[in-house]
């Protein structure tokens, strides 16, 4: 039987999509918490030795929208990263069945977790939809939704496969990474190249598809540094300005006019909230 750290192996599962990897469920004798082990995908030594290096912090890291971190263990002689099992849907499966209301609620959550981290001096490097999970089992807490970021370490490599063939189910994380990181420009995968990120996936959310397609990682990368964003209400034109605004703003080449920080984010996301009760009164009293 494997084992990982006292860690026993229970499963191995392959994911699909950009950040395909074995993924281990693992669970300690006589715990009924179970967890999970990823691979990190770093070939590069300095790569590695940093993702090593915020892990150590994100062990230490606590915040209700972000997976939880319990250290790096080997495997087969790998590193790997061993997190709490988040039982749910993918955002990026979710997709298409949520309301506007739910998705601005699940922006402000992740917004909010983004916030947290940059507090604690840690860069997430791998926000996306795939990224992103909605917590199942909300029932007895009475929430509408319960989004979690996870997909620490999924990725750090470059964005080098220049004549990959993109389909549905292989969507590159190029197509939600900063410019500047793809350019690899100094301080790219900062602070800002997550707000980056961060509205790449807003972007998937409230239109169904990321700022940029193609069918190849080269058109991709060059449509990232030299393409202009349609704006979501291009695609959708009943959401609000304010929000089109701001996802918009979010995904600026120019890192200068960009939010400053999360926290902005999470100030403009909550300013477009209606109470619900309002919500349900408007619904009635407006004409259909």
């Amino acid at each position: 039987m494997q084992t990982l750290d006292g860690w026993t192996v229970e499963g191995v599962q392959l994911a699909r999509g950009a950040a395909a990897a074995r993924t281990y469920s693992l669970r300690r004798p006589h715990s009924a918490a179970p967890v999970t082990a990823r691979p990190l995908r770093c070939e590069r030594p300095e790569q590695r030795a940093r993702l090593l290096r915020e892990t150590r912090a994100l062990v230490d890291f606590a915040h209700p929208h972000v997976c939880r971190t319990y250290g790096v263990g080997r495997l087969h002689g790998r590193p790997c990263l061993v997190t709490e099992r988040i039982d749910g849907t993918p955002l990026r499966d979710a997709q298409p069945t949520l309301d506007l209301e739910t998705k601005i609620e699940i922006m402000i959550q992740i917004a909010d977790a983004v916030r947290a981290l940059h507090d604690a001096r840690i860069v997430h490097h791998s926000i996306m939809p795939h990224s992103i999970v909605l917590r199942s089992g909300l029932e007895a807490s009475g929430r509408a939704v319960d989004a979690v970021l996870v997909g620490f370490g999924l990725t750090c490599s470059d964005a080098s496969a220049a004549g990959q063939v993109l389909d549905d189910d292989v969507i590159a994380p190029t197509a939600y990474m900063a410019p500047e990181q793809i350019d690899a420009q100094p301080r790219a995968g900062d602070r800002l190249s997550d707000l980056y990120s961060l509205g790449a996936t807003f972007y998937h959310l409230v239109t169904g598809r990321a700022p940029f397609v193609a069918d190849t990682a080269q058109r991709l990368i060059e449509r990232v540094l030299v393409s202009d964003v349609p704006p979501p209400r291009a695609f959708d034109p009943v959401l609000p300005e304010a929000l089109d605004a701001l996802v918009l703003r979010c995904l600026a080449r120019d890192r200068a006019l960009r939010p400053a920080d999360a926290s902005e984010i999470v100030h403009a996301l909550r300013a477009l909230v209606v109470p619900r009760p309002l919500m349900r009164w408007l619904r009635r009293a407006l004409p259909s």
